[in-house]
């Protein structure tokens, strides 16, 4: 679903406009600003206090819920549930946190699971995204069924698709306190987002909820209602995408109701530096030329400048200032692999694993495995297909002198990506792992000749071990360029014969068009 931010920017202000319009409460008395709190109702029960202090430990008394991790990607059987490749327990000079990345859609992060149904609440989190380039999800409310959500969006605070905040408010890395309030009054609901820091608090969205958009999921048990499920950090089902690689979280507390504005002032703790600015997330691309011959070694060094890229592409791989040896391809017993075209094979360690093979975008044929995904697309001058065989095969075409992309993720962060194409061994390029697990590029395949080949790329599995991925992939000849403006091809053929071909091709036109304006059969 394709989001758009001036359109929430205008539901934003008119929700606002029609707010001030009765009297400067927003969403009826749930306003921040002079002495009016979040909501009319007072005294909400903290449901649960997690510090993080090496272990999910609720704090809260009594207990309200729990926090727990999705879990590791080597435990979630499941390729389409959130999941953790690594995560772990640490401190630094804001406290203890805990830390997780993830290498494969939907993402990974934490449950909040509570023991009552929620209705009304406030969440406060005070956490940090490596990054904050098109949309991140913070929160999902109904179980990853929706896109609908608690959002940072290019560094604004957004409630999709409800609106957002005026201003860029989180930066990659930058550690923040956001909480989110919802409050119903006369059956109409109330989402605001505040931001506390060391310059205060302040109220940066806040929006009409009348379809029950931030409602937490509600869990059953026989038919019965025993609780509410939020989702921290991991997308939905629908863009499956959308959500940062890595972060830290320092602190998650849930009340069963709005809190008062000094109460939200205080919530998260000692309020943090505003003016600190964050760490700015890398977004620079760099892919290591091939060297000549296989077995020479090559010195790269990362440059010092970046560039920025769409939202839409793979996260940034960064190229460490190392010499790397070009390893030989792998062999299929005493030979390399020989694979017919749209076959692939995929090898852990030695060992085949089984993969998932789907064309996404109509441009790219993905190969996705339990903990790990790559993406390959070629670059052609009329533009390259992926064409069905007759048994099902998607395959891959490229094109003599075109270029391969080659992206992943759930790799090891700082190793190696190596792409050969043989059946006489070419070497086409190398990547090298960012540290969420990710790499993308694109190689050249020089003066290849055309014909059936097969693909492989060579790299590293997040616990250390070799990960080979082959493909039969087909390279069609170079298109023939088109005759410059006003040249005609030399063809030896007199005017007579040209008339007579003109004829037959007008006349093989209309049929076309008389057919193509006849109505499909039903």
């Amino acid at each position: 679903m394709l989001k758009s931010r001036g359109r929430m920017r205008l539901l934003t202000r008119l929700f606002a406009a029609a707010a001030l319009a009765v009297g400067g409460a927003i969403g009826g008395g749930m306003a921040l600003d002079g002495e009016t709190s979040v909501a009319a109702s007072s005294g909400p029960t903290l449901l649960i206090d997690v510090g993080f202090d090496s272990s999910f430990n609720n704090a809260a008394s009594p207990s309200g819920g729990v926090v727990t991790s999705v879990g590791s990607c080597t435990d979630v059987a499941s390729a389409s549930l959130p999941c953790n490749a690594t995560e772990q327990f640490d401190t630094d000079s804001l406290g203890t946190f805990w830390t997780w990345t993830t290498g494969r859609h939907p993402g990974g992060g934490l449950y909040v699971t509570t023991s009552d149904v929620v209705d009304e609440y406030t969440l406060g989190i005070r956490f940090s995204f490596a990054q904050v380039s098109s949309y991140r999800k913070i929160v999902d409310y109904l179980n990853r069924a929706d896109d609908t959500g608690f959002y940072v969006e290019d560094g604004y605070v957004t409630f999709y698709d409800l609106g957002e905040s005026d201003d860029k408010l989180v930066a990659a890395d930058q550690v923040v306190d956001l909480l989110a309030v919802r409050s119903v009054s006369n059956g109409q609901a109330t989402f605001t987002v505040c931001l506390v820091n060391s310059d205060g608090l302040t109220e940066v969205l806040a929006v009409a909820d009348p379809t029950n958009e931030s409602k937490p999921h509600t869990l059953f048990d026989g038919g019965s209602a025993v609780g509410s499920l939020f989702g921290l950090f991991f997308d939905d089902t629908d863009t499956n995408s959308e959500y940062s690689s890595s972060g830290r979280v320092y602190g998650v507390r849930l009340w069963d109701g709005p809190l008062a504005k000094e109460a939200v002032a205080s919530a998260m703790g000692a309020p943090l530096d505003g003016s600190t600015p964050g760490t700015s997330e890398q977004d620079t691309n760099v892919l290591i030329p091939p060297p000549p011959p296989a077995s020479v070694s090559t010195t790269t060094t990362t440059p010092t400048t970046t560039t920025t890229v769409p939202p839409t592409t793979v996260p940034p791989t960064t190229v460490p200032a190392a010499s790397t040896t070009v390893p030989a391809p792998v062999p299929d017993g005493d030979a390399l692999p020989v694979l017919v075209p749209g076959a692939s094979q995929v090898l852990e360690n030695g060992v085949p694993a089984s993969v998932e093979v789907f064309v996404d975008n109509s441009t790219d044929l993905v190969l996705r495995g339990q903990s790990f995904e790559l993406r390959l697309a070629g670059e052609c001058s009329s533009g390259c297909t992926i064409d069905t065989t007759a048994d099902g095969r998607q395959v891959l075409t490229l094109e003599e002198g075109g270029r391969a992309n080659v992206s992943g993720e759930g790799f090891q962060p700082g190793t190696t990506v190596f792409v050969w194409l043989f059946s006489e061994p070419r070497f086409l390029g190398q990547l090298t792992v960012a540290a969420d697990g990710t790499f993308q590029g694109s190689v050249a395949l020089g003066d290849i000749a055309s014909g059936e080949h097969t693909l492989q790329v060579n790299g590293t599995s997040t616990d250390g071990s070799a990960r080979t991925a082959n493909l039969g992939v087909v390279v069609n000849p170079a298109a023939a360029p088109m005759p410059g403006p006003g040249v005609l091809p030399a063809t030896g053929v007199d005017a007579s014969s040209m008339w007579l071909v003109a004829l037959v091709l007008l006349g093989v036109g209309l049929v076309a068009v008389g057919r193509r304006r006849a109505p499909a059969p039903r």
